[in-house]
């Protein structure tokens, strides 16, 4: 599959700094990180804004951290100073049903399904190394039912990096001393006993730290690190088992997603795809901000992506990830050097069903085989030129360009004797 841009819409004013997002059917609700707070509604399949609410208390309920959905309402998380408040809103009309003031700091929150959990201090953002809680709430009442202090100290950040593993009823929540250097701790606590089970240190500022669990594995990174480092951790004996940096030129990865064989990761003005099992950067797109970065990464669960920026208004990019991708490495061809009426042989992960046209240079190849899916057995053409020519491929999701040339040989000087070329 291919990344390609598709557009974008544009929040109303107000409407900004999207940090933080959750999926619940066909509709992507972005928590507003700003004063006042409050909830943006876009539906992913018309790829239209349907909705908004602004707060109207711009003293406790600003800053939207962090966002959950829990059946038929949505609920924002507002730590940062002065405020300790969980907001309760429909999610059909986005009426507001009412507040929770909490007696900790909820920065970090997440569901189960059917309760919710939130992570923070005890004291305000900024203050170094204080006993860091996690507290349980029941949705059904709509207030505190039990109380987890973590072994670890600093605070809890929110914008998405919490997680909950459904297949082993773990929480995972990330918490930084706010010392120097910074400590990150990846907490996992059992919603079932609500205890903490153990944790993992990292050098880096947990402010941004995003994670996603696919099956065994939990990839995070680190806003601190430079160039930015994938970590995949393996779920079953918390380990680390791999790691992958950016590229140096790349922006900092601010969120991810992992979806069926690949991670997304996006950064302030790219989408980048990679592998989930070798971490093999697979593809990229570039997108354009007017002011600050690319945040948030959402799917529709097919080959649609939504990407929320940081700015004001805040914009949502859509991304396709549809129509083969053919990468130089996942491309097979014999002796890679072939000669007219000769054979390349094109593979992919899927989507070559259904080609109908190969191009190589500028001249068509009427002579090819879909052997299956992943498969394309192609004759040169007569009429190509020797040396370097780029190979295009139309399926019936587009056409794409084989990225690295092959190289025709010209006229060989004797039987078994390479041909002329000049790649």
């Amino acid at each position: 599959m291919a990344l390609t841009y598709i557009g974008s819409i544009t929040l109303n004013v107000n409407e900004k700094n999207l940090t933080a997002g959750v999926v619940d059917g066909d509709f992507i609700y972005y928590g507003i990180d700003g004063n006042p707070g409050g909830v943006v509604k876009v539906q992913m399949s018309t790829f239209t804004r349907t909705g908004s609410i602004l707060y109207s208390d711009t003293t406790n309920e600003t800053y939207s951290s962090d966002i959950q959905v829990v059946g038929s309402h949505v609920y924002t998380a507002h730590g940062s100073i002065g405020n300790k408040r969980i907001v309760k809103v429909t999610t059909a009309a986005l009426s507001r049903i009412g507040a929770l003031t909490t007696t900790e700091l909820p920065v970090a929150l997440i569901s189960d399904g059917t309760d919710l959990y939130y992570g923070g201090p005890d004291v305000d953002i900024g203050i170094v190394n204080q006993a860091s809680k996690i507290k349980k709430v029941s949705v059904s009442s709509f207030t505190e039912t039990a109380t987890l202090t973590v072994a670890e100290t600093g605070y809890f950040y929110g914008y998405g990096t919490t997680h909950y593993d459904a297949a082993r009823n773990l929480l995972y929540f990330f918490n930084t001393e706010d010392d120097s250097p910074f400590t990150t701790k990846l907490v996992r606590v059992s919603s079932t006993s609500f205890t903490e089970q153990s944790s993992l240190n990292y050098t880096g500022n947990t402010f941004n730290t995003q994670s996603n669990v696919a099956g065994d594995y939990l990839f995070i990174t680190l806003f601190e690190d430079s160039p930015t480092i994938i970590y995949k951790l393996n779920l079953d004996s918390f380990t680390q088992v791999a790691s992958k940096s950016l590229k140096a030129t790349d922006a900092a990865g601010w969120n991810m997603l992992v979806q069926g064989e690949f991670l997304y990761i996006v950064t302030d003005t790219q989408l980048i795809k990679f592998r989930v099992s070798t971490l093999e950067r697979v593809d990229e797109v570039s997108f354009s901000v007017s002011s600050s970065a690319g945040w948030t990464i959402h799917s529709d669960g097919g080959s649609n992506f939504f990407v929320g920026t940081y700015e004001d208004p805040a914009k949502v990019i859509k991304i396709s990830d549809a129509g083969p991708t053919f990468l130089a490495n996942r491309i097979s061809i014999p002796h890679r050097i072939v000669s007219i009426g000769g054979v390349i042989v094109i593979r992919a992960d899927s989507g070559l069903t259904g080609t109908s046209a190969v191009v190589v240079g500028a001249t068509s190849a009427t002579d090819f085989t879909v052997v299956n899916d992943q498969t394309l057995r192609v004759t040169i053409p007569a009429g190509v030129s020797t040396g370097s020519n780029a190979v295009q491929v139309t399926t019936g999701t587009g056409t794409v360009t084989v990225p690295g040339d092959i190289c025709v040989l010209g006229a060989s000087g004797y039987a078994g004797q390479m041909g002329t070329h000049s790649c």
